[in-house]
């Protein structure tokens, strides 16, 4: 059975006039045919140790998560350079249907970092999550190191509501309310 959280995500990736990044990106809802590219991401070294879970991926642990995907409170979708059909990214969020439900983003590809892809794409996913999912807020947790992170969310609009240790390492919540395209 498919979600009505995936349902809602598909009607959003079928209208183009949404689902487009400067007509050289868009988003797709993960799947097999990513996992190559999710699991090279996760584990670059400069990757995970920005990220709470600081565990290792492997291809068993990618097909778990995908096999029970639809089970799950969370939507994942992976940035595409539409003309080479290279992913590049990979942008979700979590815990959904709960009162803290949580953006991540991962531009996987160093490549196309610095091309404002993260600001772009994560002003997208805002986009689908407060006008398709009808969200009122959104958290992001970020290192506290991770200060280019931490500015893009600030230039989105999210507020720092607190600082929190997890697994040893300082993190930033923030929060954003209500948000709107500017």
């Amino acid at each position: 059975m498919i979600s009505d959280l995936i349902l809602k995500a598909n009607e959003f990736l079928i209208n183009d006039s949404c689902n487009n990044i400067d007509n050289e990106y868009k988003f797709e809802l993960i799947n097999v045919k990513h996992s190559s590219s999710i699991i090279q991401w996760r584990n670059n070294l400069s990757n995970y140790s920005l990220m709470v879970n600081q565990n290792k991926l492997n291809n068993e642990l990618q097909q778990e998560f995908l096999d029970k995907y639809d089970t799950l409170d969370r939507l994942d979708f992976i940035l595409i350079h539409i003309s080479s059909k290279k992913y590049i990214g990979s942008f979700s969020l979590n815990n959904i249907s709960t009162d803290t439900p949580e953006i991540g983003k991962l531009l996987g590809d160093k490549n196309f970092r610095g091309k404002c892809l993260g600001y772009k794409s994560t002003k997208l996913l805002l986009f689908f999550a407060f006008n398709y999912l009808k969200l009122k807020k959104l958290y992001a947790k970020t290192r506290k190191d991770n200060i280019s992170n931490i500015n893009l969310n600030k230039k989105l609009g999210f507020k720092i509501i607190k600082e929190e240790e997890i697994n040893g390492k300082q993190f930033i919540i923030m929060k954003l309310e209500n948000f709107t395209e500017t």
